[in-house]
């Protein structure tokens, strides 16, 4: 963190790049300034991190090894809550931003799951829908699937997640294997070349959309994004924002 700060120029000629690497640099010091059980120094490091533009902390603070030493001290936990909501808050305006700029297009299915079983997205209208474009071989894909997961817990009333593979047909067996290795709680069908031709611009996996409860696309996005960035989406569309 202190060699960083050699970087202060780079950082105003290109803000953009150098955002993520900055937010991420502060985060990690407030960890060590947590381990060392210095509260005012790991908030500040905090807000350096929120002020550099950080999209998620991504921390449990009382699993954490270095922050769960100050998770009995009022202040920092009080900070943790009205950073936690800012980053919230940054997101739901984000999230609506991207929708009103969204262009929609006509999108459906009708796909079998790895049981054979039809899976249509007009049996779903009336809830959020998320529909993933994946594949097991798919670093960024694997990486998202946690978070759809929790998504799926989260919401299990209102919202369905469907992942739509794009492996080959034989692989039914393989992917059947990574669902139950780590308990996908959703609809997982087999995608074809049809499924994805309808997506504008489909250019790779993961490509996800946001259909809302009458069946309109609102949303799409490529590759990895955060957990609180795709709960913001859902929650947008679930009019959740308070949450």
């Amino acid at each position: 963190a202190e060699l960083s700060k050699g970087f202060e120029d780079m950082r105003k000629n290109n803000p953009a790049m150098f955002a993520n690497l900055f937010a991420a640099i502060a985060v990690n010091a407030a960890r060590g300034y947590a381990y060392q059980k210095d509260a005012a120094k790991s908030i500040e490091s905090l807000e350096t991190a929120l002020a550099g533009g950080i999209e998620e902390l991504n921390v449990e603070y009382d699993k954490d090894p270095y922050f769960s030493r100050l998770n009995t001290d009022a202040g920092f936990t009080a900070a943790i809550d009205r950073i936690s909501k800012t980053l919230r808050e940054r997101a739901i305006s984000t999230a609506k931003q991207q929708m009103e700029q969204h262009e929609a297009f006509p999108f459906d299915f009708s796909l079998q799951d790895l049981d054979g079983k039809p899976v249509k997205l007009a049996d779903l209208k009336g809830k959020v829908v998320i529909v993933d474009f994946w594949a097991t071989w798919c670093g960024p894909c694997l990486q998202e699937i946690p978070h759809f997961i929790k998504l799926q817990e989260t919401y299990p009333d209102d919202l369905a997640v469907v992942g739509i593979t794009m492996e080959d047909p034989d692989a039914v067996d393989q992917v059947r294997e990574f669902m139950k290795a780590n308990e996908v709680n959703y609809s997982i069908v087999m995608g074809d070349d049809a499924t994805s031709e309808q997506v504008p611009e489909f250019s790779g996996l993961p490509t996800t959309l946001f259909v809302d409860r009458e069946g309109n696309v609102r949303l799409k996005v490529v590759g990895y994004h955060s957990y609180g960035k795709l709960d913001a989406f859902v929650s947008v569309l679930l009019d959740k924002e308070a949450s």
